[in-house]
């Protein structure tokens, strides 16, 4: 199931952007509702690039999460593609695709094929885009994070 495969998907890429976001002190920090704003835009810009076959799962993973002076925002989504895809060659193009808005950092550290994305139009949120398949068929999943942010208002 697509939604039980999702959580175990790049870890690593997580905690890469988790660590390259978060550096600023908190005079600098956008609000956390802005860095979620641009993290979720970074996210959409992507998939208006994925000709999706389903509904796009969208999961937030966690509350605001520790980093530096402030807090981070994280999501994964799940885009399913049809089996004719070509999941590796959409994910491996997609750096040409996004243009200007998004500039590559790397690659996925799994055996899967995934690249990992700063987007500096987007608030500078990193994006890990990978393609993925489950017994539910091949889906391209999405990592988003945002940069480090001031801790939301109660």
């Amino acid at each position: 199931m697509v939604k039980a495969r999702l959580f175990g998907v790049p870890v690593g890429i997580a905690a890469l952007m988790i660590m390259t976001g978060c550096g600023m002190t908190a005079q600098n920090m956008p609000t956390y509702e802005t860095a979620r704003n641009d993290t979720i835009a970074a996210m959409q810009r992507v998939v208006d690039e994925v000709p999706a076959s389903g509904e796009v799962w969208k999961r937030e993973l966690s509350a605001p999460a520790p980093c530096g002076d402030g807090v981070s925002y994280s999501a994964t989504w799940a885009v399913p593609v049809t089996e004719d895809f070509d999941a590796e060659g959409f994910v491996l193009g997609l750096e040409s695709a996004l243009g200007g808005d998004f500039e590559l950092e790397g690659e996925s550290p799994t055996d899967s094929v995934g690249l990992y994305f700063n987007a500096p139009a987007f608030g500078d949120s990193g994006v890990g885009v990978t393609a993925m398949s489950s017994e539910n068929g091949p889906f391209i999943d999405l990592i988003g994070t945002s940069r480090c942010a001031q801790e939301p208002a109660d």
